[in-house]
């Protein structure tokens, strides 16, 4: 095994707020309460790993010696792309100093790929920390728990078997099973007879968590090594499946064989001496593209352009295929974006050239007719932006590029220049264009803004980042995708309140609603128990008379609840362990009467709001606030 190094790597950053450690340190009472938290630990974790692209991490493993190291990794990290899995190696805890990564190892072939998963998808494991176990010194096996569709689960689980007798020279093999009576080992080198009975030995003792055996009596039986294809070989493979696709009227079948051979052949790593290879990758990209697989031919393309970035027709193919992509997926618009900078390279390259620009490339830029200034590439103004060099930002802006670039990680260059931040880079980019609305990956500058600051600080007057945009005309209350605004955001994290207090002194729509529930920041504040929340939006003037719930009775009449009747129904009286005590909810009803909530307010079928009030207060037995209602209801007149 060596290092690869043919693809260039990248960090998935995360930028939403995420639970904290010590959430995640607590030890759960339900088994599956903590194995969802590991499954949002290992969420968190995974995007900030330094992989190559496309490749996803998959799980971490117990670290062992690997050939060429000298000392023991921190990390190492399973990642996987369609098929191929990877060994990755850190002398970091971070996961950013990648000093190793393995040759694929050959977990599916694929055949079982294909009944594993659909191709879009990579393969999820139920551990994302699976145990490293010993069968005895230096000898261990680890569990690769992987979820297919497969109804026989036990025919997707891998076993990796370590065997580090030998730290300058470890080596590895990886189960499979043919079907519920046995196990095939193969060893991913060469052993000899000896190490493979020493092997055996060890697994045939069947120890209690090595689940497969736990019921069963199979053989376990070793397949010999098989050395990897030569170079000659898997290029000559190749040649053959092109030149087998390019006659092919029906080219469905031939793009699938096409997939099975890159799920054992690394597409970034094969025919690295041959000049041909990306010219027949493009071929191939294009044909599997005007099939409809959109998301399997873009990679392909990438590679296209990473070995020969002057191939014109190339980044016009992976333009349309973004834009095809974004057609389908119009709020998704990190395809627009990419699609946007692949078009105006294009359009420069046949500039350059004297050749005329296709119409529908010059209306997708928004151009009545292509000039230089437009035609060039913009990303090269988010790399100076991220570098923190204002030098080479105003020359990029006096070039002609605008303030207003989304970058390939769906980001706008304002936002790149807010992860430090440098407010004179981001000043400099809206005084030529940056946009201070929009949707960037799914969200809105504010939100971003506010979800940074926050990692800084619970004040978010000191983060600075959303006091900026603001100040430069950002709209506090614009809503993201799901309809969430900073304030509805923070509205229910108590943890927050210092913000959410913060957010509340500028002007906004106290009452907008989040797309998917219809829900008010007074009613998530409701939610999240954040009474103090709820005290300061109701002296704020949020709507108190709202109904909320999207239930519809017999009759197909819509009904809904108003928040004097959830907080009414929150604690019983005889609650021995309430979340919310008798005397805060009798004091937010008090409150919300002497406000102006009305009692009628609210429908649930036959009942309307006082109705149903009173029925819940009844059944809640509470005497305490029916006395409070009583004496905000106004007494008839006599006679």
């Amino acid at each position: 095994m060596k290092l690869f190094t043919g693809a260039a790597a990248r960090h998935n950053r995360f930028y939403g707020i995420c639970l904290t450690l010590l959430m995640l340190a607590v030890a759960p009472a339900a088994q599956a309460f903590d194995l969802d938290l590991a499954k949002i630990k290992w969420w968190q974790v995974s995007r900030g790993i330094v992989l190559d692209e496309p490749e996803t991490a998959t799980l971490q493993i117990k670290p062992f010696p690997l050939p060429g190291l000298a000392q023991l990794p921190a990390r190492i990290v399973l990642s996987q792309y369609r098929g191929l899995f990877y060994l990755n190696a850190y002398q970091d805890a971070q996961y950013q100093q990648r000093i190793y990564k393995s040759p694929p190892l050959p977990l599916f072939s694929p055949e079982e790929l294909r009944a594993c998963v659909s191709p879009d998808d990579p393969i999820q494991v139920s551990d994302n920390w699976p145990p490293s176990n010993q069968l005895e010194v230096g000898l261990s096996l680890t569990p690769l728990s992987f979820d297919c569709v497969s109804p026989d689960w036990q025919l997707s689980q891998r076993y990796l078997l370590i065997d580090q007798r030998y730290p300058q020279q470890p080596m590895l093999a990886v189960s499979h099973r043919r079907d519920l009576t046995q196990m095939d080992f193969t060893p991913l080198q060469p052993i000899g007879t000896e190490i493979e009975q020493q092997w055996l030995y060890a697994l045939q003792r069947f120890p209690q968590w090595f689940r497969p055996f736990s019921s069963g009596t199979g053989p376990i039986t070793f397949n010999a090594y098989s050395p990897p294809a030569t170079a000659d070989d898997v290029w000559a493979q190749f040649r053959e499946l092109h030149e087998q696709l390019r006659k092919a009227k029906d080219k469905a079948p031939g793009i699938r064989q096409v997939e099975g051979f890159f799920a054992t052949h690394d597409f970034r790593t094969i025919a690295q001496d041959r000049s041909e290879y990306p010219g027949l990758l493009n071929d191939i990209a294009y044909w599997t593209s005007e099939a409809g697989q959109l998301k399997t031919a873009r990679p392909w393309l990438l590679e296209v352009l990473r070995r020969e970035p002057g191939r014109m027709p190339t980044y016009l193919n992976l333009a349309d295929l973004d834009w095809a992509q974004f057609e389908q997926r119009p709020l998704d618009n990190i395809h627009q974006g990419r699609a946007i900078e692949r078009y105006r390279l294009y359009c420069g390259m046949r500039l350059q050239r004297q050749l005329s620009v296709p119409p529908r490339v010059l209306q997708r830029l928004g151009l009545q007719s292509a000039n230089p200034q437009a035609c060039q590439g913009f990303w090269p103004l988010v790399a100076a932006v991220d570098a923190g060099d204002e030098a080479e930002v105003r020359r990029l802006l006096a070039s002609g590029v605008s303030g207003e670039v989304m970058a390939d990680d769906g980001r706008s260059a304002l936002l790149h220049a807010l992860d430090a931040p440098n407010l004179e880079i981001a000043r400099l980019l809206l005084a030529h264009g940056a946009h201070t609305r929009g949707q960037y990956k799914w969200t809105t500058l504010a939100l971003q803004a506010m979800e940074r600051d926050l990692k800084d600080s619970p004040d978010l007057n000191q983060g600075g980042r959303l006091k900026f945009l603001l100040e430069a005309g950002v709209a506090i209350d614009e809503q993201n995708s799901r309809g969430y605004t900073p304030l509805l955001q923070l509205a229910e994290q108590q943890r927050n309140l210092e913000g959410f207090t913060w957010l509340l002194q500028h002007p906004q729509n106290l009452d907008l609603r989040t797309a998917d529930d219809n829900e008010t920041a007074l009613y998530r504040a409701f939610w999240g128990n954040n009474y103090r929340a709820m005290r300061q939006l109701i002296e704020a003037g949020a709507n108190l008379n709202l109904n909320y719930g999207r239930g519809t009775c017999s009759n197909r009449q819509p009904g809904g609840q108003s928040l004097l009747t959830f907080v009414a129904d929150k604690t019983s009286a005889d609650d021995k362990s309430p979340t919310v005590s008798q005397q805060e909810t009798l004091g937010m009803f008090t409150l919300l009467l002497e406000k102006g909530a009305d009692p009628n307010a609210g429908q649930r079928c036959e009942k309307n709001g006082r109705a149903l009030l009173l029925d819940i207060l009844a059944r809640k037995k509470r005497e305490d606030m029916l006395q409070v209602l009583q004496r905000f209801t106004q007494a008839p007149s006599a006679g």
